[in-house]
């Protein structure tokens, strides 16, 4: 060894230790921050507050219940409404599931006659609201008013109609200021005008202070003569709410957001220089390996690849306007404009303020929230640049639709690379290989997921895949990385993330894991910085405790969302529901002994995912063979045991499955992928057809209307017998992955294991 490298080799010891120091520091701090609920820190006392109006956000209709048309203009600083002769126009500002909100804003209203201008707090779900009621000449009085058990759920007209006070009376044409408290945990509605306020208690009004979500309308009620109502500087405040984000407001929290970021920083930076920038030079492994494959794969071979890979973008993109699920969809273009013109971080505030009542024929039932995790976020804040490329990007229009399920194309991909990756890994011939990715690219129940009802679990499926791929070979740091990513996409993958990270922690060693953990936790750290700083670093955490909170408490989500789930069965069963009432029977109902379905299906699954674990810790995870039938179980039993999930969530089961390839043999394999893929299609087909249904989508090709396919495919999916059918034959799955994951097959004379 020459002197210069021995002095280098001599300065590179202290640094290698600083290096490792450092690292050490940055991760332990980043796991605190993260994983210390965000309950421990101090709170500001108001989270948000949102001045003047955004198109985008609210729900206007001119007509409403009226049958000729009024006029509706909205701008950031007004909305104005003119209700002429047998018009009533409506807007929706506001509806939500937060426990305390305050509205504020200045009405004026002009015109002759008994016109009457509304606006208050309702909820279309009880048919009850308490509003201030802006009557007409000779008085103009500013009333009171609420109403009970209304029949027409987009304004509440009807039902029993009660004035509780006269706050006074306002002049025609001049501002007259009022504001609304809401607080359901104190069971307090305040109404407060320019001259008074009154409290509306849980007493006066258990029905509307007792719903989950409530909703802020404005509506200008018949009239002989034209009325003009307008609102102005309006203002709506959201209060530090413990059930959501847990937004911090303490400088001490933020100061160590910023020395984590800083450590983050040096401590990535250090490795980089370490190990000489070893993960760039292994993405240029990766696409040697690529082009090295490409090139040793039969000519004939390849022909097909590059045959079904066209086709497969064809039809996927011919698709794309046969139609969509109406509430996923909208709710996926609202979080894609608010990402993109708001930032990431509110995504987990104002969604859930904003009214869904388009796809429900203007009766504000539901809100955007958006029920998932950051990486997800940076995807759909990502649609939403794309979208902007375009020119401008509007929840109504379809531009954000097709960006959106381009991203879900182009990760259909990406899974199918992946999966054709393991299988080699794993010592299947190429065309095997090649016959496993086609089983999951082109199966009609990620077709229609991705492609026409718009979810995004294929891109789950993608950081699944990964994960996999890099622990197979010995990649620990990009193991761990796309395993947090994973997890960090939606609740449902919490599952999948604590079978592989048992995995992990099995196969590599302790110091290598230490280092990957370090790693990952740093990168995903930094990777959370839009939401650290303008949230509290502790978002994901706090993210999964109010998910587990809302299933065993609030829960107001159906036994199914028209999945063929054990609910289904059980309904009909314990509940003796029949049809679509057994998917959509509340989930909240108690079985017995003070457990609801809900809670119930935690318990299941919380049970099936020891079982899963148990028998996996005992015969080691050194090999696929040893943990992918137990991932294959515990993903099944989620989707089976779980209230509430969706048909899409099978896709998931179906990544998993699709691995097992050298594991399960062909009968297993192949019965197993043939079931899921007809009872999940069925159901979602389903599920969609039954959303066109409830609001003007007559122009989709897939309407029931327009397609005798799909009109058989809804009668299916609500036919008892059918329905009774597909649950029993994914309950046989679930047994099978149960019986593999306990007695796994060995090469017996049973199966026939597919060629290496």
């Amino acid at each position: 060894m020459s002197a210069g490298d021995a002095n280098r080799e001599a300065l590179s010891k202290p640094f290698k230790a600083v290096a490792a120091a450092v690292l050490f520091a940055a991760s332990v701090l980043a796991l605190g921050l993260m994983l210390i609920p965000g309950i421990a820190w101090r709170h500001p006392a108001v989270d948000q507050v949102y001045a003047g109006f955004d198109p985008n956000l609210i729900y206007t209709d001119p007509t409403g219940q009226g049958s000729v048309a009024g006029t509706i203009e909205v701008s950031p600083r007004s909305l104005q409404m003119v209700a002429v002769r047998q018009s009533m126009p409506t807007a929706t500002l506001v509806t939500t599931p937060l426990q305390r909100f305050t509205a504020s804003m200045d009405v004026v209203v002009s015109g002759r006659g008994a016109g009457s201008f509304r606006v208050g707090i309702m909820s279309a779900t009880a048919g009850a609201g308490a509003f201030l009621a802006f009557g007409g000449a000779p008085g103009y009085p500013v009333e009171v008013v609420t109403v009970q058990r209304a029949g027409v759920r987009q304004t509440l007209i009807g039902g029993e109609l009660q004035v509780r006070a006269r706050l006074g009376s306002y002049a025609p044409g001049r501002p007259y200021h009022v504001e609304f408290v809401v607080d359901k945990v104190a069971g307090v509605i305040a109404a407060a005008s320019a001259d008074q306020h009154i409290r509306l208690t849980t007493a006066e009004i258990p029905d509307l202070l007792r719903s989950v979500r409530l909703s802020l309308n404005a509506s200008v009620l018949p009239v002989m003569d034209p009325v003009s109502a307008g609102i102005t500087n309006y203002a709506l405040t959201l209060p530090h709410d413990w059930s959501g984000p847990n937004k911090v407001g303490d400088y001490r929290t933020r100061a160590l957001v910023l020395v984590g970021l800083v450590l983050g920083g040096l401590a990535l930076a250090s490795q980089a220089y370490r190990v000489r920038w070893a993960p760039i030079a292994y993405l240029g492994d990766i696409l040697r390996w690529v082009r090295r494959t490409i090139r040793r794969l039969p000519w004939k071979t390849l022909a097909i690849v590059v045959l079904l890979v066209g086709g497969l973008v064809l039809v996927n993109v011919a698709s794309f306007g046969l139609g969509n699920h109406p509430y996923d969809m909208l709710a996926e273009k609202i979080w894609g404009y608010t990402a993109a013109q708001y930032g990431p971080d509110q995504l987990y505030y104002r969604p859930g303020t904003v009214s869904m009542a388009t796809i429900t024929a203007g009766s504000p039932y539901h809100d955007a929230s958006f029920a998932y995790e950051p990486t997800l976020a940076y995807v759909f804040l990502a649609a939403g640049w794309i979208g902007r490329w375009f020119g401008s990007i509007t929840v109504n229009g379809s531009a954000l639709e097709y960006v959106i399920k381009t991203i879900n194309l182009l990760f259909i991909l990406a899974d199918g690379a992946l999966i054709y990756s393991i299988l080699r890994v794993f010592r299947l011939s190429p065309r095997t290989s090649l016959l496993g990715a086609a089983l999951f690219v082109l199966n009609p129940i990620v077709w229609f997921s991705a492609s026409v009802w718009g979810t995004t679990q294929v891109i789950s499926a993608f950081f699944l895949f990964a994960a996999i791929l890099a622990a197979e070979r010995e990649q620990p740091t990009l193991a761990w990385l796309a395993l947090a990513l994973g997890a960090l996409t939606r609740p449902q993958m919490l599952v999948a993330s604590l079978v592989l990270a048992i995995v992990f922690g099995g196969r590599f060693s302790l110091r290598r894991s230490a280092v990957g953990i370090a790693l990952a936790a740093v990168i995903v750290f930094l990777f959370l910085t839009p939401f650290s700083v303008k949230i509290a670093p502790s978002l994901p955490s706090d993210f999964m405790l109010h998910v587990l909170g809302f299933v065993t408490t609030t829960n107001d989500t159906s036994v199914s969302a028209q999945a063929a789930s054990i609910w289904p069965l059980a309904t009909l069963v314990l509940a003796h529901q029949h049809g679509l009432a057994r998917m959509i029977f509340p989930a909240a109902t108690q079985l017995g002994g003070g457990v609801s379905y809900g809670t119930a299906g935690l318990l299941l699954l919380a049970s099936a995912v020891a079982i899963a674990i148990g028998r996996m810790l005992s015969r080691g995870v050194s090999t696929a063979a040893a943990y992918l039938p137990a991932l294959a179980f515990a993903m099944m039993a989620l989707v089976m045991f779980q209230t509430g999930i969706t048909a899409t969530h099978f896709v998931l089961v179906l990544a998993v499955l699709v691995l097992c390839m050298k594991v399960f043999g062909r009968l297993l394999y192949a019965t197993a992928i043939g079931v899921l893929t007809i009872t999940t299609f069925v159901m979602m087909v389903g599920s969609v057809e039954v959303a066109l249904l409830y609001g003007h989508y007559e122009s989709f090709p897939i309407h029931p209307g327009h397609s005798v396919l799909a009109r058989a495919l809804l009668q299916l999916s609500v036919n008892d017998l059918a329905l009774t059918v597909g649950v029993l034959l994914n309950l046989a799955v679930l047994i099978a992955l149960l019986l593999a994951c306990l007695f796994p097959l060995r090469g017996s004379g049973r199966v026939r294991p597919w060629p290496g």
